[in-house]
């Protein structure tokens, strides 16, 4: 029990860190926004460009509940135990989450060859 009583200490410790370490990344961060716009970056994206990201990420959500709906269906197609309704419940999310990934690959590929060509033409 005795080694129990140092371990509050370690994280009331540790929390003054993680206050200056917030502190210096606000420093960090603005010295380099600083430097990039001297240098001539800048941060300002296209319309299409922002478009263009939303869009993966809303497909890159969507490939990732694929993944969750995949796993699930394997799950119970294993846990089934022979009963057919089941195994039949199991199949058909297989089935539709394969349709569904499908679909989403082809929509990831037609929106990367829309906007592609938008960004030629603009």
């Amino acid at each position: 029990m005795k080694c129990l009583r140092w371990i509050p200490s370690i994280f009331l410790g540790l929390l003054p860190a993680a206050v200056f370490a917030d502190e210096a990344y606000d420093a960090v961060t603005e010295g380099l926004g600083r430097a990039g716009v001297e240098a001539g970056y800048t941060t300002a994206a296209s319309v299409t460009e922002v478009i263009a990201n939303l869009i993966d990420v809303i497909l890159s959500v969507t490939g990732i509940a694929f993944l969750v709906l995949l796993v699930y269906a394997g799950i119970l197609y294993m846990t089934a135990l022979g009963n057919p309704n089941n195994t039949q419940k199991a199949l058909k999310i297989i089935y539709i989450s394969l349709a569904g990934i499908l679909l989403i690959i082809g929509s990831m590929a037609l929106s990367q060859f829309v906007f592609g060509r938008l960004e030629a033409v603009i």
